[in-house]
């Protein structure tokens, strides 16, 4: 102080203490220009927004560059968060819920520590920091646990059934077209009522949901590809293939095409694509039907039908098969690589 006071021009500068001096507004520009060409001189002009001054990572730590570090910002990041070790380019604070509660203690609103953070932190604020911290501070109410169960039906059903009066009584909270809730002592006389309608219960919520099934290996499906696509990657299958294709696989002993219900034979598939492994099915075409040997590569649904896009080893070539014509199959144990196709 006592070597900037002496480069500083002459003004009406008062000395308040060793460290600190008083400057008057009028003759602030000139006294920053003087104190800019000093060697080590910091000049942090608190009538500028501060932005971005630190950083916060997932686990509540706060990362400020020193640069940024001044007397103040230092002091508000510790009326809520504890200091960790400085290192040499960053200085760190870690928050919990100890110094959060100590803050609000000593008469801190947790509403400011969030928009102090907002302001000078990263924009937008992590929201898991954010959740966080309103849960801390008392913000969120307690949440319920209710005792409900979830009514899942296929898309637009939901809406109909909330149109009938005595079925609009039995649901709780229509959460969309496909979900509602329903409470616990309701679900007899909901299942009674739709009984009576001819509606039965027993399907699985992922039919309606329609649940992506966890694939092992990602599959591009056919209908992702372009056309012009579709067509060079079939003459590609084509020119690189056998002669002679594989035909049915031999397993040495009497294979046994099962029929299932439409639902098992769609899990059957989705895990025959999952760990790509050859299937036998009795296929029912317009034309004809034959038993084939398929590798299927991926199962999706397509306005209101179900389809399998695999390569066919009777044929040689990449086919669409609907699950509703598959009259039988049976699930080897012989793997092939989805990625040849």
């Amino acid at each position: 102080m006592d070597a900037a006071l002496k480069k500083i021009a002459p003004c009406e500068i008062t000395r308040l203490s060793p460290l600190w001096a008083l400057v008057p507004a009028g003759d602030a520009p000139a006294v920053k220009r003087m104190l800019s060409i000093l060697d080590g001189t910091v000049i942090l002009d608190y009538s500028v927004p501060v932005k971005r001054a630190f950083d916060i990572d997932e686990n509540l730590r706060i990362q400020v560059p020193i640069e940024n570090l001044d007397l103040w910002l230092r002091a508000r990041l510790e009326q809520f968060s504890d200091p960790l070790k400085k290192e040499a380019k960053f200085a760190r604070f870690q928050l919990s819920r100890e110094a959060f509660h100590r803050a609000i203690t000593l008469g801190l609103k947790p509403e400011d520590v969030l928009l102090f953070l907002r302001d000078l932190g990263p924009d937008p604020l992590p929201a898991d920091v954010d959740l966080t911290l309103r849960g801390w501070g008392g913000a969120i109410q307690p949440i319920a646990l209710s005792g409900t169960v979830a009514l899942v039906a296929q898309r637009g059903l939901i809406s109909a059934l909330a149109s009938v009066e005595e079925l609009r009584q039995l649901l709780w909270l229509d959460v969309n077209d496909t979900v509602a809730l329903v409470r616990e002592a309701d679900v007899s006389a909901l299942q009674a009522a739709l009984e009576r309608r001819g509606i039965q219960f027993g399907a699985s919520p992922e039919s309606h949901l329609g649940a992506p099934p966890q694939r092992r290996k990602p599959v591009q499906t056919r209908s992702h590809i372009p056309s012009h696509r579709r067509i060079i990657s079939k003459m590609e299958i084509q020119s690189t293939a056998k002669k002679t294709p594989p035909g049915p696989i031999d397993t040495g002993e009497e294979i046994t095409l099962k029929v299932y219900a439409r639902g098992t034979t769609l899990k059957l598939l989705e895990s025959a694509t999952e760990t790509a492994v050859c299937v036998v099915i009795d296929y029912a075409g317009k034309n004809r039907r034959a038993v084939r040997t398929i590798e299927p590569l991926d199962v999706y649904n397509e306005n209101g039908s179900h389809y399998i896009d695999a390569m066919d080893r009777l044929t040689n070539e990449l086919r669409q098969f609907r699950v509703d014509r598959i009259r039988g199959l049976f699930v080897t144990d012989e793997e092939f690589d989805p990625h040849a196709y």
